[in-house]
This record gives C-alpha cells, sequence and structure tokens, in this order.
C-alpha cells in the first residue's frame, strides 16, 4: 500500500493497485510522507473508497477525528446496518465520528443540547431511534463518558438521513415538520387529537414518510385502476377528502403532483387512523 496522503498521525489514505482506501492504525502516520509503503502490520481498520467518493472532502473532515470515535463510528454503522437492514455508504461512517466529535466536546464544557423535535421524531423513527439508544450506549463505553440520553435523537437523524434518498435541501428534520403539518391538518379538520400511541398511526406515519420521499424526489408510478379509486372515494368520501387536502398542501409547497394511487393509498390509511 503506498501513500497518497497523511492525514494524521493515525490516519493515512492509501492506494493498494487501483483502490483507494483509508487505513487507521496506531502511530501508522508518524513521519509518513506520499509515495511511502505503509508496513500493513500497523494497520488496524480499513476504509475502502468507491470510484465516485471525494478522498479530499474525507482527508479534510479527518483531519482532526480521533482513531477512537471513527473505530465505533464504523462499529455502530455495522451495527445499525443489521439492525435495520440498510446498507449505508462509507460517508456514514465519517460523518458520524465527526459528529460524536463534536458531541463529546460539547459533553466535556457541559453543553446539553435537546432537539426540539425528539418527541416527534421519537413517535415517527422508533426503529432508527431504537438503534440510536445502542449506539449511544457504544459511544459511552468505547469513550467511558456518560453522553445523556438526547444524542440518541441526533444519531437516529444521521441514520434516517442517510436512508432516505434526500438531498440535502429536504433533510429529516424538514421532512419530520412536514409530517407534523399534516397530522395538524387532520386534527383541525375532524377536530379531534390524534392518538399517535396506536397502529393505525404507526402504519400512517411510515406510509406518510415514504410517500413524501417519493414526491420529493419525483418518484411517480400509477398502477389503480380508476374503477378502484371511484369505489375508495364513494365509500370513504371523508378520508378522501382529507387525501386531496394532504396532496395540494404538497403540491402548493413542493411542486410536487400525486398521481391516484398514492391518493388511494393516504385514503385508506386516513380512514383506519379516524375509525
Amino acid at each position: 500500500m503506498e501513500v497518497i496522503n497523511r492525514i494524521n498521525n493515525n490516519v493515512v489514505l492509501v492506494k493498494d493497485g487501483k483502490t483507494k482506501m483509508i487505513v487507521t492504525g496506531k502511530g501508522i502516520g508518524f513521519k509518513t510522507y506520499p509515495g511511502d509503503i505503509v508496513n500493513e502490520r500497523f494497520v488496524e481498520q480499513r476504509f475502502i473508497l468507491q470510484k465516485d467518493d471525494d478522498a479530499s472532502q474525507y482527508v479534510k473532515l479527518l483531519k482532526e477525528i480521533p482513531m477512537e470515535l471513527l473505530g465505533v463510528s464504523k462499529q455502530i454503522v455495522e451495527m445499525a446496518e443489521s439492525e435495520l437492514d440498510y446498507k449505508f455508504s462509507l460517508n456514514l461512517v465519517f460523518t458520524l465520528a465527526d459528529h460524536f466529535s463534536f458531541s463529546v466536546e460539547r459533553y466535556k464544557k457541559n453543553m446539553i443540547i435537546d432537539h426540539p423535535l425528539s418527541w416527534e421524531i421519537k413517535q415517527f423513527y422508533p426503529k432508527e431511534i431504537a438503534v440510536g439508544c445502542k449506539a449511544l450506549k457504544m459511544l459511552n463505553d468505547a469513550t467511558g463518558l456518560s453522553i445523556p440520553v438526547g444524542e440518541s435523537i441526533f444519531i437516529a437523524m444521521h441514520l434516517i438521513n442517510s436512508s432516505g434518498g434526500l438531498s440535502d435541501q429536504y433533510d429529516v428534520e424538514e421532512l419530520t415538520k412536514v409530517m407534523i403539518k399534516i397530522v395538524n391538518m387532520l386534527e383541525d379538520k375532524f377536530n379531534i387529537v390524534i392518538d399517535q400511541n396506536t397502529t393505525a398511526f404507526t402504519r400512517f406515519i411510515t406510509h406518510l414518510r415514504f410517500y413524501l420521499i417519493r414526491q420529493l424526489k419525483f418518484e411517480i408510478e400509477d398502477s389503480i385502476y380508476d374503477e378502484l379509486v371511484d369505489v375508495v372515494k364513494e365509500k370513504y368520501p371523508e378520508a378522501y377528502q382529507s387525501a386531496e387536502m394532504i396532496t395540494n398542501y404538497i403540491k402548493k409547497k413542493y411542486g410536487s403532483e400525486s398521481v391516484d394511487s398514492e391518493k388511494l393509498y393516504l385514503t385508506l390509511h386516513i380512514n383506519r387512523l379516524l375509525s
């Protein structure tokens, strides 16, 4: 393995044939220069870069990140992939490590921050929150600290953003605010308070989340017969009107047109929610 760039004493960017990777190990970057050959006995972890990965971005990000945080971040991403059945990009390892570095710094300065949407995120993303709690325990075990449970919310948000396929323009916080707005619209329309601890609500929010992602990415697939839409519209008129209210709101906000199949599934979920 030939050194491309020394990142710090413990992290270097190398190439092995045509493959670029970031390798870590205690002292692996000490007095190391481009063109040097890495002693593989010192390599503790390898992060293989894909062709479209921006190596310079990782070099900049990793200069100040302690090696132990990079290690625990890799373990957390592997755990999250197993728990959520999703393959995350390598970028998540580094962005989480960078976030952990900031979290540890805040903790040592007694700067405790709670996310303003923490309650809603717990309701809307229970699987990711559960993984976030496991990840926080792993982080605390690795650092010997006792970072408060609120940190699990921020970890979950990184996981949601990385698995949702959204651009930077539409992050998890934006998505959560839109879902809160839609729930409030339904409560105002029917003059009710929706019980957010029911299975129907969980299913509605799950469907709503992926509906919004499809609309934001302009992924349109309309495979529902008109006759079926007419039947649902006639059988559940109030729920269908609510679905149209939601799709009109999304069209106004994002300029994304919702096809009949989206309205139909929203209608069915809203009907279950109100039953």
